[in-house]
């Protein structure tokens, strides 16, 4: 999977477009009606800049040191 550099941000993407849209039905058949594109996108954006350091760092740890049982 993806070591958490910029070349692997196809991931973070794929999963933000895939959130967005599934929240965006559900606002869609709960309220009627949707956001402006703008925030939207504003909001797909911040995701993306907050979760890929939170990513590229879970990515370098260690599953071993991680999961060890003392």
């Amino acid at each position: 999977m993806g070591g958490g550099s910029l070349a692997d941000n196809g991931y973070y993407v794929t999963g933000i477009t895939l959130g967005t849209t599934a929240g965006l039905i559900v606002l869609h058949y709960t309220t009627a009606s949707l956001p402006s594109w703008q925030f939207t996108t504003g909001v797909a954006g911040l995701t993306l800049l907050a979760a890929t350091p939170i990513a590229t760092h879970a990515a370098h740890r260690d599953p071993l040191r991680i999961l060890r049982v003392p």
